[in-house]
């Protein structure tokens, strides 16, 4: 698109945005003003016209009082004035002239609804009017109240249906009581009058309303002017910042130059920020394009300076391991010829596996031939005449030793030198063949070659050392003497491992005494006793799951567990261990299985049978080291494809698959006669040769549900076509949070119809077809 048009279109979608926010904002602001002027409108007109209403409720109220006293005052007037007239005329026994008087009395007034004259017993001599239950004689007892109280009784009752008054006045004749004179006044009257009053209430409050309605549209009128205004005076500068930022964000720096900052507010701080920020922006943009277009420049330059730097590394990296290499090779040329060693006694192994390229650790062997200038100790139990001197002069004899120096790599390959060497000159020179004598004869030299006998000394270096006297030709019997400073000796006899611990001083050191005296231990050698020595390289190693180390105690029963072996196949299973060990995190135990698959030849390794009882264990120590644990379980009578998807699909559910498969004897209960094809020894090892099947196990009838219980899988995996009700140890499962996963199986596979089709076959040659499927998939 061109640079023209593309400007065109981004003004106009800028614009557009612009002219979006302004009416966003005015409408808001004109939305939010109006609900706020009628919901104060309203708040307010309701207010009044609540006032209002009661004010005109309460006098309506008042003028009703006053007019129902009115109304019953002038009652009281008129039968007051009727009831003389009715005294007067029953007086002179002219009832009928009593009668007119009511009569006319009712006639005459609009508001009197009725007339009734009662004697004292109750009964109506005079009756007039319409209302049927105002003219109805009252109750006795009420007569005699009335007559008790000798004046006008008013009672409020309903006349007509409508509110009334009826009042009551007692009638006498001389000084005797003689009746009760009632008259009705209806109220009507004043119902009209409330009605129309009610009536006026209303049209006043509608009035009201209209004027609230009016004054509400005419403020709202100047209202939307004056928000329109402040939102444009307020949304201008905003909307003006957003398209600079737009800009800005587009790399163009002079947006800012048609920004001003007209007020004093925060909007106004705001603009006068933003333009300050947006100058800085274009300092700094400016000082990183100077900055990218000397940069290459800088990192060619940078670039050839480190490969300079690495190419001076990586020849002094060379030099020193072409060094350190030499040094190895220096190293192993102190190291006993094996193949001599070996020749002359052919039941014994060593293993060196330095940490590093070179190493602190050493082994030495020597055999004698001249006579030692010092005697070696007898041994008490053979032959306790002989003298060291006899023996001496016999041959088969050789010094065996075991050295730990200080330091890895380097400087442990230095005090290695210095001992193997101060060794063979105490061996040589000093004909010396007491292990003790020789030990210290070697602390005295150690500590005079590096100066460590003398205050000035730098260094405080050493060694811990084993050294053996082996004289196998000795007349009495073959004897070995033992001499240790902190390393010890283990003795084998008979499948017991004993340790036989050094003296706790070193050699060499600052602190190591000069005139120690080292303790020799002499022993008979038996044929069915064996020797090791061995520095602390492999029983401090520190790891596992508690991080502790290995210890003696392991390394001893390693020892045992390789009793009565030959010494290569011992050599053997050391190495086997060892490269177990370091091929797992930290130090941990080797158990038997894996030892002996370490060391099966390749075509047995297929071999992973583990009992039942031994499964828990495993799997306890596979929940350890956070491996998930799958298993499976069926008859597998003739292994198939569908088989082989369902170890598959399982194993890949999580890190070691257990498949559980039923003996001969279950398979035939499920399966029926000539059940199983392949015996359980056969299945087992047939599905121990697959690579997704970790580990086999037989289960006899009765005995899943245990089996799931002690391994507690994390998932069981099941053909889709096993209902899930015939699925064992589903609940057992759902205890502990287990899940069951459904596989999906082959169809028409199954080793019953493989079966049934070779059976078919044989008993009719000349059928043909696939073979017929019972289940599909995993039997």
């Amino acid at each position: 698109m061109p640079k023209r048009a593309q400007k065109k279109s981004s003004d106009t979608e800028a614009e557009k945005a612009r002219s979006d926010v302004r009416l966003s904002i005015r409408w808001k602001l004109m939305l939010l003003m109006t609900i706020f002027v009628i919901t104060m409108v309203a708040f307010l007109t309701w207010v009044q016209i609540t006032s209002q209403k009661r004010l005109l409720e309460e006098e309506l109220s008042k003028r009703v009082e006053l007019m129902k006293q009115n109304l019953i005052e002038r009652g009281k007037s008129q039968i007051a004035t009727l009831a003389q007239q009715v005294e007067n005329q029953i007086a002179g026994f002219n009832f009928s002239g009593a009668m007119e008087a009511i009569d006319s009395a009712v006639r005459a007034a609009p508001e009197v609804c009725c007339g009734l004259l009662v004697n004292t017993s109750g009964l109506v001599v005079v009756q007039t009017g319409q209302d049927r239950a105002a003219t109805q004689a009252p109750a006795p007892e009420w007569i005699e109240k009335v007559l008790e109280r000798r004046e006008a009784t008013v009672l409020e009752t309903p006349v007509e249906g409508l509110p009334g008054v009826e009042i009551f006045y007692p009638i006498q004749v001389s000084t005797a009581p003689w009746g009760v004179l009632k008259l009705a006044f209806s109220l009507s009257p004043l119902s009209q009058e409330i009605d129309r009053s009610r009536q006026q209430i209303g049209l006043e409050i509608d009035g009201m309303i209209f004027k609230s309605i009016l004054t509400s549209l005419l403020f709202l009128l100047p209202s939307f002017v004056i928000v329109y205004i402040l939102a444009t005076g307020f949304s201008r500068p905003l909307i003006e910042l957003a398209d600079m930022a737009r800009r800005l964000s587009m790399g163009d720096f002079s947006a800012a130059a048609h920004i001003r900052a007209r007020s004093r507010d925060e909007v106004g701080m705001l603009s006068a920020n933003f333009i300050r920020m947006s100058r800085d922006l274009e300092a700094s943009y400016e000082k990183l394009a100077e900055y990218n277009r000397t940069l290459e420049q800088k990192v060619a330059q940078r670039t050839d300076a480190l490969n300079r730097t690495l190419r001076r590394v990586e020849e002094a990296n060379r030099q020193i391991m072409d060094g350190i290499r030499y040094a190895e090779m220096i190293q192993r040329s102190l190291l006993p010829n094996i193949d001599e060693v070996q020749r002359r006694l052919p039941d014994s192994f060593f293993i060196w596996i330095p940490r590093d390229v070179v190493g602190g650790d050493i082994f030495f062997v020597d055999f004698l031939n001249a006579p030692a200038a010092d005697p070696v100790p007898a041994v008490p139990a053979s032959d306790p005449g002989e003298t060291a001197a006899e023996a001496a002069e016999t041959g088969g004899r050789f010094i065996i030793a075991a050295l730990d120096c200080t330091g890895h790599g380097v400087p442990g390959a230095f005090m290695t030198m210095i001992a193997s060497s101060g060794l063979r000159r105490i061996l040589r020179d000093d004909r010396f063949h007491d292990p003790s004598r020789i030990l210290r004869q070697l602390n005295l030299l150690v500590k005079t070659t590096l100066h460590q006998d003398t205050r000035y000394a730098l260094s405080d270096d050493g060694l811990d050392a084993a050294v053996c006297y082996v004289d196998l030709d000795r007349p009495g019997g073959p004897r070995l003497v033992f001499a240790g400073a902190r390393l010890p000796l283990y003795v084998e006899s008979g499948g017991r491992v004993r340790l036989i611990k050094g003296d706790r001083m070193s050699i060499g050191y600052k602190r190591s005494d000069m005139d120690y005296d080292f303790t020799n231990h002499a022993m008979d050698i038996r044929e069915e006793t064996t020797f090791y020595l061995a520095t602390d390289g492999f029983t401090d190693q520190l790891g596992g799951p508690q991080d502790r180390r290995l210890g003696t105690r392991k390394l001893r029963a390693l020892l045992a567990a390789v009793a009565g072996r030959p010494m290569a196949e011992a050599a053997r299973l050391a190495n086997a261990a060892a490269g177990i060990v370091v091929g797992k995190v930290g130090t941990a135990t080797v158990t038997p299985e894996e030892l002996q698959a370490a060391l099966a030849p390749p075509l047995s390794r297929a071999d992973k049978y583990r009992s039942p009882a031994r499964l828990a264990a495993l799997a306890e120590r596979l929940r350890r080291e956070n491996r998930r644990i799958v298993f499976t379980n069926g008859c597998f009578d003739l292994l198939h494809a569908g088989h082989v998807l369902l170890f598959s699909a399982s194993k890949r559910l999580g890190d070691t698959l257990i498949v559980a498969i039923d003996d001969d004897a279950a398979v035939g209960k499920l399966k029926g006669p000539g059940r199983p094809v392949i015996g359980q020894a056969e299945r087992a090892r047939m599905l121990g040769a697959l690579d997704s099947v970790d580990y086999v196990t037989v289960f006899s009838e009765g005995e899943l549900e245990g089996l799931i219980e002690a391994i507690r899988p994390d998932v069981l995996t099941k053909g889709d076509n096993t209902p899930e009700s015939e699925i064992a140890g589903r609940e057992i499962l759902a205890r502990y949070g287990g899940r069951i996963e459904r596989v999906p199986i082959l169809e028409n596979l199954s080793a019953s119809g493989i079966i049934d089709h070779i059976r078919n076959r044989q008993t009719r040659p000349s059928a043909s077809g696939a073979a017929s499927a019972d289940s599909g998939g995993a039997s």
